[in-house]
């Protein structure tokens, strides 16, 4: 355990460092340990839709040996190597094969990245996703998000930080985000809320979704709102904080906007009281998209319509445009097969999700009653 004075002064280098790459304002205090939290309520979003990305960057076309190009579409805007540390693409690395950028470090308090800048975000959710591998464990920090986008990255928003008990934690109150192992790749989630000021994190360790991965959410942003007033730069580096030699690969590095979702007036079996469903049958289910005053139900694009007990099942086999509900406005009214929707005995609640023309993503969700169970 580092003694209070060697604390200080690893930070003070680790400060300089920082504002030499230009990941962090002259006034914008790094995280600092505020112990164990237990995460509240928060930010959990499941994408609904699709967004153009800010960042797309995998490393397939550099040369293996050689530091990644920069500048172009799908490249790093910049590469930071100080102290020794280098950055290269290699064939393969900490088991992620399709050749990854490599940021190795010799000792503590050594930094390297690669940072891809985008338009500033100010509002909205921003989400982050890598692919991350380490090749030891170790204390050090990575992935960090920063306010500015170009050349001055300015303040630190986001840090995760790796620790030598195989832990990966926010920075700031270090609670756990998940776990890491040596050469065991992992992916993981980053989501920025611009309008909470909070963010969200999760760790893939299968690489089979993040549907099943606990959400830690409501965490601060590194630096405070007062000095991180945007998001606008991914930072994927590798800052050492005690420990030997360290290597960290990443690739397919994501950066996007997510859509914003409408809430929509959802009724199954329109004209209909309880909804009773068999799951068992073999036939259709009508499902109407209602118009109200905020939102026109013909503004749906029919065929992007998901729906089931997540929102994510059946897609539609018909529809219409017409009066579900006799209240003298055009609704949508959509059929699907029963027993596409994956709708269980003693389920309760379905969901139905979709899109408009413009690309704005839709929810809404209707109570149910299962019968023929037994």
């Amino acid at each position: 355990m580092l003694q209070a004075a060697g604390r200080l002064a690893l930070r003070a280098v680790a400060a300089v460092l920082l504002a030499a790459c230009h990941a962090c304002s002259p006034d914008a205090p790094l995280g600092v340990d505020a112990g164990r939290r237990t995460p509240r309520p928060g930010l959990s979003i499941a994408t609904i839709g699709s967004a153009p990305d800010l960042v797309n960057i995998n490393f397939d076309n550099d040369t293996p040996g050689q530091p990644p190009s920069t500048g172009g579409p799908g490249q790093p805007t910049s590469i930071f190597s100080f102290f020794g540390t280098s950055v290269r693409v290699q064939a393969s690395a900490n088991g992620i094969a399709t050749q990854p950028v490599v940021l190795t470090a010799q000792g503590a308090v050594q930094f390297a990245g690669v940072s891809a800048g985008f338009a500033p975000v100010a509002a909205d959710v921003v989400r982050v996703e890598a692919t991350v591998s380490f090749d030891r464990v170790a204390d050090g920090w990575f992935l960090d998000t920063t306010a500015g986008s170009g050349p001055v990255l300015g303040a630190l928003v986001t840090r995760l930080r790796m620790t030598e008990f195989g832990e990966i934690q926010d920075d700031v109150t270090r609670t756990r985000v998940g776990t890491y192992s040596p050469n065991q790749p992992l992916r993981v989630r980053v989501d920025i809320d611009m309008s909470a000021r909070e963010w969200a994190a999760s760790i893939d360790n299968e690489f089979d979704g993040f549907q099943d991965d606990p959400v830690v959410s409501g965490l601060p942003f590194v630096n405070g709102p007062a000095v991180t007033p945007t998001v606008g730069s991914v930072l994927a580096g590798l800052l050492v904080l005690s420990g030997g030699p360290t290597a960290v690969a990443y690739d397919d590095i994501r950066a996007f906007v997510l859509p914003s979702v409408v809430p929509v007036d959802v009724d199954v079996k329109p004209g209909s009281f309880p909804n009773s469903i068999n799951p068992r049958s073999q036939g259709v289910l009508a499902v109407a998209i209602l118009t109200t005053d905020t939102f026109g139900a013909s503004t749906v694009e029919p065929t992007s319509v998901r729906f089931g007990p997540s929102g994510t099942e059946a897609v539609p086999v018909h529809s219409a445009l017409e009066d579900a509900d006799g209240d003298g406005d055009i609704d949508l009214l959509l059929h699907f097969r029963t027993d596409s929707t994956g709708i269980q005995c003693d389920d309760s609640t379905v969901m139905l999700t979709g899109t408009t023309g413009t690309g704005a993503a839709i929810a809404g969700s209707d109570s149910i009653r299962t019968v023929g169970c037994r």
